[in-house]
């Protein structure tokens, strides 16, 4: 298992998996030669077993996600500048196989991945504050071999294999940014919403854009649009 990243200065960052020792490594050549650290021993290598390194654009250091086989876990370590710090993001319950990870411009981790037994499709970040696990397909055996990555706009792709009809899918999900984002409109779409909106709103079909003042007050209600 391996994985690689370059940072600003064109430096070589490397994750990979010591199968004989049963260890993950950073490998890297920021002090002109290559130097390497043992990160930790994360268990046999058996079916899902992932990492996955990318470079924080806000500080120009390496994380890396990967899955603990030993704890069953999915986990997150990255480089402050003098040492590694990791965290458990999911403990236990098979989360973290297949997984792959993305920083968006704000230095946000985004980990696509499969949990096993469910074998269904996950997505965790820690954008609000704390680390999200949210299911994505959970339809059939899903989720093998995931791929994710961050565009101009902070959405997160992910690509990923349904194992029960052997395809392969791409989802998304919208991601974080504190500033005003230019997206391209929505156009020709259907939309519904639920629960219905209050009196004086309207969807809007073709851009599912809402429009126009309630006219009664409100409690705080949770709307989802499709």
């Amino acid at each position: 298992l391996t994985s690689i990243a370059i940072d600003s200065d064109d430096d070589i960052h490397i994750a990979y998996y010591d199968a004989n020792n049963k260890d993950m490594f950073h490998l890297t050549d920021t002090s002109g030669s290559w130097a390497r650290t043992n990160l930790e021993d994360i268990g046999s290598n058996t079916g899902g077993m992932a990492l996955d390194i990318a470079i924080n654009p806000t500080t120009d250091e390496p994380g890396i996600s990967y899955f603990d086989k030993d704890a069953t876990s999915l986990k997150y370590t990255y480089y402050t500048g003098s040492s590694w710090s990791a965290t458990t993001v999911e403990n236990g319950a098979d989360y973290g196989r297949f997984n792959s990870m993305a920083y968006d411009s704000l230095g946000n981790v985004h980990i696509s991945h499969e949990r096993n037994s469910a074998d269904d499709l996950y997505y965790t970040s820690d954008k609000t504050g704390s680390w999200v696990t949210t299911l994505v397909h959970a339809t059939g055996s899903t989720g093998t071999n995931t791929g994710i990555a961050v565009d101009s706009n902070d959405d997160i792709h992910i690509a990923y294999r349904y194992n029960s009809g052997t395809d392969l899918y791409h989802a998304t999900v919208q991601g974080y940014k504190t500033g005003s984002v230019t997206r391209a409109d929505v156009s020709g779409a259907t939309c519904s919403i639920t629960p219905s909106l209050p009196n004086g709103l309207t969807l809007n079909q073709g851009t599912c854009t809402i429009s126009g003042t309630p006219t009664i007050s409100g409690t705080n209600t949770t709307y989802n649009v499709t």
